[in-house]
C-alpha cells in the first residue's frame, strides 16, 4: 500500500459525467465535486474509488512516490466480498451515527472556534 495517495484535478467536473471520486468512512459514502486545480489526498485505509465515466474525459495529475509502487500488479475490481472484508478490519465494535442536527449543536454551527484544521477531505471539528 502506498502512504497515502494525491492527485490534482487538471479539468472541471462540468467536463465530464460520472468518473467521480467516492470514499467511504464512518459508515458513509461521500462523493466529491472536484474543481480543477483541487488536490485530493487520503491515506490507504481511506476505502476509495471512482464512479463509471459515461462521457467526456477526466485529466488528473498523480502524485507518486515510487517507493510505494506504481501499480504493478494492475487494478482490482472490487467485489461486495472486497468492501466487506475491508470493514471487518477497520470498523470499530460499535458505531456511533449522528444528525447534521447534532452535529451542528456540539460544534456551535460549525463554529470557527471548533475547528481542529482543514485538509483534502474538508474541515475538522471537536464538539
Amino acid at each position: 500500500y502506498a502512504t497515502h495517495t494525491s492527485q490534482i484535478t487538471l479539468n472541471a467536473d462540468t467536463e465530464y459525467s460520472g468518473g467521480r471520486l467516492c470514499f467511504f468512512s464512518a459508515d458513509t459514502l461521500t462523493v466529491l465535486s472536484r474543481p480543477a486545480g483541487s488536490l485530493s489526498q487520503h491515506r490507504p485505509h481511506v476505502l476509495h474509488g471512482v464512479t463509471a465515466l459515461h462521457s467526456g474525459t477526466r485529466k488528473s495529475l498523480f502524485v507518486v512516490d515510487e517507493a510505494n509502487g506504481l501499480g504493478e500488479s494492475g487494478v482490482v475490481r472490487v467485489t461486495h466480498a472486497h468492501v466487506s472484508a475491508f470493514l471487518d478490519t477497520v470498523a470499530p465494535p460499535k458505531s456511533h451515527h449522528f444528525t447534521y442536527a447534532q452535529l451542528a449543536d456540539a460544534t456551535e454551527q460549525f463554529s470557527a472556534s471548533h475547528l481542529l484544521g482543514s485538509g483534502g477531505f474538508g474541515e475538522g471539528f471537536h464538539g
